[in-house]
Parts: structure tokens; sequence; C-alpha cells
């Protein structure tokens, strides 16, 4: 049975959209074949976080962000995680916002807490922390040095002040 040039064509079309399809959600992270949960957390400040951006398990990725949004009626951010559904954690887990590198990548790190019988299901809530980063960590070493210093040149403009007074 011989294939009209039509059929050929349409078959190729379809063939390449799929691939289209596949490649363009394979370049975004995410997986039409793959099953996932959707998971909610609630921070008062998200710095940087965007969507897109990896959640992990001890350093193994095993989802990304798909939305941020303010609570209704609340300044608090609403951040909308996939994570596989494979996973078998409790909802009494903390997903941890945390500066991912020197660069200032932000990433969400899940605790896993696990309880038999207790297993999150898609729309829960996960208890929420930040981690500082490195940067304020170094603005809470910086700041005791940063008031002796101010000590020490008050002290050395009275000490030039007296000088000056001494000369004249």
């Amino acid at each position: 049975m011989k294939l009209s040039k039509e059929i050929k064509t349409a078959v190729f079309v379809i063939v390449s959209i799929l691939l289209f399809i596949f490649g363009f959600n394979f370049l975004k992270g995410t997986s039409i074949l793959d099953k996932k949960k959707t998971i909610y957390a609630i921070y008062n400040e998200v710095d940087g976080l965007m969507v897109g951006a990896s959640v992990s398990v001890k350093g193994l990725a095993i989802g990304n962000v798909v939305s941020l949004d303010f609570l209704p009626n609340s300044t608090n951010i609403l951040v909308t995680l996939k994570v596989k559904d494979k996973l078998r954690f409790s909802p009494n887990s903390i997903a941890t916002l945390y500066e991912s590198g020197l660069i200032g990548g932000i990433a969400i790190s899940i605790d896993p807490v696990f309880e038999s019988g207790n297993i999150v299901k898609s729309g829960d809530t996960l208890r929420s922390v930040i981690k500082p980063g490195l940067t304020e960590l170094i603005n809470e070493q910086i700041q005791p040095l940063q008031r002796n210093l101010q000590s020490i040149l008050i002290s050395i403009d009275t000490l030039f002040t007296g000088v000056t007074n001494i000369m004249n």
C-alpha cells in the first residue's frame, strides 16, 4: 500500500509538533509523563525567588516553583510548588527558602518529616522558614565593627581638634 504525499506530510507535521512540545517542556524542566503534586508554602518575603526555581530535598532536585502570588487581603506570598508524586513525606515538613549560591540564586529546600500514614497530598501547605543568606550574615558580622570604627573616628577627631587648639 502506497501512502500519499499528504498523509506523509500530515504525519511529519504531527510528529514535529509532539517533539516540539516534549522538547519545550524538557527545557523548562518539566515532564509531561511524570506525575506531580502541587503543594504550597507561605512566606513573608521571597527576596529574588523566581518562577522555575529549584525545589530540592537534601540537594536532589525534586521539582520547581510554579507561581508566586499574594494571599488575598494580606502581604504574605503564596508560593506554589510542583514536586514529584513519588515522594512520601509528611505535611509537617518544612520548606526552607535559601540562597543557593554566591551569585544570589534563591531556591527552596524541603526538610522532610517522615510519619507513617501521614503523607503530603496535592493541595497541602508546608510550614515555611527563611534561612539567612551570605550577605545578611556578613552584615550581622560587620555591624559591631562599624560601631567600633565610628567611636574610633570620633576619638581621632577629638584628638585632632585638641592638637589644633594647642598649635594655635
